[in-house]
């Protein structure tokens, strides 16, 4: 669909559940995941943006979250070879080859890379007890914690940081209540700084309105911010909303019958 949610249209049909759309740079393909069934690996497949062309990319491993590089040639994403139980982030060319494994993640998996603009930096989500924002140069090395402090115990949830265009900010879904049984889990978008600071929220839900904000992504001019959110859905199903980057003008642009989720910017075909 195009930014303001007009021109709604289907890409192609699979045979079961896509997830996690992601253009590449140059906007002429789309790469997505299947998957396929309970208790099975997620693959990976590229499809050209006009619905022709799907191909998987070839290698063992269950594939999840991933993200381009800034010029196209490669992929990060999130892998293990048995299932997601101690999966870390990997990367590989376009084609498939080159299959370099960068973390291992732990207990939990590592997931949801993200690559900087300019190509050297990759942020990624741990998550051993409660997720929390990673960073690590895209060779794998200077491997450190984005430090993402709330002042509630039960928000400490940090996940699926994006990027701005110009590498200044991160945007990220900061979860809460989800270790705590006696509270509803709520999200909301927040941005901070690669160095730590800045810290702010985006969207304002909270212990009396609960309702989730999740899986932000930058517009390439960096001016706003498409995200997920089921504040105005029923059965708690999900449609794609935009807002500034400062978080006004927040703006409801699906009303599908069905959950709506990992919306991603590029070129309108």
């Amino acid at each position: 669909m195009r930014p303001d949610g007009t021109h709604q249209r289907p890409i192609m049909r699979a045979p079961d559940e896509v997830v996690n759309l992601s253009w590449s740079p140059d906007g002429e393909w789309i790469a997505y995941a299947i998957y396929p069934r309970e208790g099975q690996c997620s693959q990976l497949y590229l499809v050209r943006a006009d619905g022709t062309g799907a191909k998987r990319l070839g290698h063992d491993r269950c594939s999840g979250d991933f993200a381009w590089s800034p010029d196209g040639s490669r992929i990060a994403f999130s892998n293990s070879a048995g299932g997601f139980s101690s999966g870390g982030i990997s990367t590989m060319k376009v084609d498939g080859s080159d299959l370099r494994q960068l973390t291992r993640g732990n207990r939990l998996p590592d997931f949801a890379p993200a690559w900087s603009p300019d190509g050297a930096t990759i942020a990624f989500t741990r998550d051993p007890q409660v997720p929390s924002l990673w960073l690590m140069e895209a060779d794998g090395t200077n491997l450190h914690r984005l430090r993402t402090p709330s002042r509630y115990a039960y928000c400490e949830g940090s996940s699926e940081p994006d990027w701005s265009p110009d590498g200044h900010w991160i945007a990220f879904t900061r979860i809460c209540g989800a270790y705590d049984p006696s509270l509803r889990t709520w999200s909301n978008i927040f941005v901070v700084r690669p160095d730590g600071t800045g810290l702010r929220p985006l969207t304002n839900a909270g212990l009396r309105r609960k309702f989730s904000n999740d899986s932000p992504a930058w517009s390439p001019d960096g001016k706003r911010i498409v995200f997920v959110s089921d504040r105005g859905a029923k059965a708690s199903l999900s449609d794609i909303y935009v807002m500034n980057a400062d978080g006004t003008g927040q703006e409801r642009l699906t009303r599908l019958p069905g959950w709506s989720g990992f919306p991603d910017w590029g070129a309108w075909r």
